[in-house]
């Protein structure tokens, strides 16, 4: 984690440029998504899984504490507020984490589309394109979408982490006694709605 912020600020500027999508740096990314997935997982996964790593971290705390050290930040079972610090971890960390990652995954198959490359850091480019159709098969991922036959305009990514993500926090907003974000206005709903709709999209589910 100590090096989050500038992982997500480098790839937001790879994202921002008309040059390829470096392989390890996009790897790296699925990786530490991956990591901190839970909230995107339904509540009673990701309930579970904040037990057990607020647990973990509770009992470091109560070993600095022995060994006479100031406990590091979320380890200290006294002062630690659970509900708090998972909202923003949410909004924080995680949200912004998987938005950049629905991106970088949109570009990547807008690029292996259009047949361009994935290039690997320092080595020849490699096209990946059949290696992904044939995963994103066996998967189910990606079903019977043909890659090819998209254009770039064309594709949008199924984000279904954004429907936990918001229903987790606002179960932590309502164990913390916060009020939750106000609800967007019909107009704005119906705006966003029509926006989206005006668009003829292919969306590939992640």
């Amino acid at each position: 984690m100590s090096g989050h912020f500038q992982q997500i600020k480098n790839m937001r500027s790879m994202l921002s440029c008309a040059e390829n999508i470096e392989k390890s740096k996009a790897l790296s990314l699925i990786l530490h998504t991956a990591d901190i997935s839970h909230p995107s997982k339904p509540w009673v996964v990701h309930k579970r899984w904040t037990d057990n790593l607020i647990e973990e971290f509770f009992k470091q705390g109560d070993r600095e504490k022995v060994l006479g050290i100031a406990c590091s930040p979320l380890c200290d079972r006294q002062t630690t507020l659970v509900e708090k610090s998972q909202i923003g971890f949410i909004t924080i960390i995680v949200e912004p984490s998987f938005n950049v990652l629905g991106d970088m995954m949109e570009k990547l198959v807008a690029v292996l589309q259009n047949n361009n490359t994935l290039v690997d850091s320092g080595t020849q480019a490699h096209t990946i394109l059949e290696d992904v159709e044939a995963e994103a098969s066996q998967l189910n991922h990606i079903k019977s979408t043909n890659l090819k036959s998209l254009s770039m305009k064309e594709v949008a990514m199924v984000k279904h982490w954004e429907v936990c993500l918001a229903e987790n926090r606002k179960k932590w907003k309502e164990l913390a006694g916060v009020e939750d974000d106000p609800p967007e206005k019909s107009d704005d709903r119906n705006n966003n709605a029509n926006s989206t709709n005006s668009r003829s999209t292919n969306r590939v589910e992640v």
